[in-house]
């Protein structure tokens, strides 16, 4: 996890799981996956069984990975061990 979370800027807007949410939470703009649009960066554990307590059922949480991997805007910057980085394209 502190692979992908150093890979990140410290000042940009960052969307994640809630495992990975505690080791960005001092972050100035960070929220969870289930609620974001503004985010320039997310980082997601695939493996996070939490989700469903982010009122995001497993269904649409695997949509969402497989949106963000398919769209154009975002590309894939790290994928080890369930935990995927994107950046959102300038």
């Amino acid at each position: 996890m502190a692979e992908a979370v150093d890979r990140i800027p410290n000042d940009v807007a960052v969307m994640t799981t809630n495992r990975l949410g505690a080791h960005l939470s001092a972050r100035r703009r960070v929220s969870l996956i289930s609620e974001s649009t503004f985010a320039d960066w997310a980082v997601i554990d695939t493996w996070d069984r939490a989700v469903d307590e982010l009122e995001l059922p497993v269904s649409e949480f695997k949509a969402l990975i497989a949106e963000l991997e398919r769209n154009r805007a975002w590309d894939l910057v790290y994928a080890q061990q369930g935990i995927l980085v994107f950046q959102r394209r300038p």
